[in-house]
């Protein structure tokens, strides 16, 4: 994941701040279609608690973005 161009922690909730680093990888293709990604191993990659990262995927399955399973 590249967090280059996204705003610091601070300024965002942490679970808003991993929706947008998640759609950002996404939509630029470094996460293309059918990558496997679990809120798990999500949250370990992020050193973060599995609820914002729960949160975040969530609001982009409901965007249609991912899938859960």
């Amino acid at each position: 994941m590249n967090s280059d161009d996204l705003a610091p922690l601070d300024e965002f909730p942490l679970h808003a701040t991993v929706y947008r680093l998640v759609r950002s990888n996404i939509e630029s293709g470094r996460l293309p279609p059918g990558t496997p990604l679990t809120e798990y191993g999500l949250a370990q990659e992020l050193s973060l608690s599995r609820v914002p990262v729960g949160r975040a995927l969530q609001r982009l399955a409901e965007e249609g973005l991912l899938v859960r399973d």
